[in-house]
């Protein structure tokens, strides 16, 4: 009983330590296999962004040893993102691999700036004077309404995030631990 008590107590303080890490890796949530997810699950019907080479539910994604492999993987050439239209760019970063990772920290606020500085779709738009209203024209598309429904891909909640922060116009996110946001 003792022994078991022990084995519990290290593994529940192992992951804390290893999920509260900034930016490390995640070995335990990343041994777990991800589930094929097809392009017609991941994408919405009408997407027309980049189509990201690696991403969570591939095989090769679960290849990939670290965080910073991962970040490697989803970043979107400079010449193809440069050509892009504001609208293309706002689907792009909305189906960001790793936009999930903003839920992975003590607010919204740092989540969303760890996943900000390391995501060259999400600064180049962030430069764009019509980004804001590419963003909330995903949230009100009904065939992207339909695909936040997915347990994988685009999130209106994330978008929900970006938009709050002031690199795209809005009041700024709260520092508060584990705020709560309304989509």
């Amino acid at each position: 009983m003792k022994k078991a008590f022990v084995i519990v107590v290290s593994s529940i303080l192992m992951f804390t330590m290893t999920a509260m890490s900034p930016l490390g890796t995640i070995p335990v949530l990343r041994l777990i296999p991800y589930p094929p997810v097809p392009d017609c699950v991941y994408y919405p019907i009408d997407y027309e962004g980049y189509m990201y080479s690696l991403r969570p539910g591939m095989g090769e994604w679960a290849k990939l040893d670290s965080n910073m492999q991962m970040l490697a993987a989803v970043q979107i050439p400079e010449g193809i993102l440069a050509g892009m239209s504001t609208k293309v760019m706002a689907q792009s970063a909305a189906c960001y691999p790793k936009l999930g990772d903003m839920i992975l920290f003590g607010s919204n606020k740092m989540g969303f700036e760890a996943v900000f500085t390391n995501a060259n779709v999400l600064q180049a738009l962030s430069k764009r004077e019509d980004a804001r209203e590419e963003l909330q024209a995903l949230l009100e598309d009904k065939n992207w309404v339909a695909a936040g429904k997915y347990p994988w891909g685009y999130n209106p909640a994330y978008v929900t995030i970006i938009l709050q922060a002031e690199e795209f116009g809005g009041e700024g996110l709260p520092d508060e631990r584990w705020e709560v946001i309304d989509s």
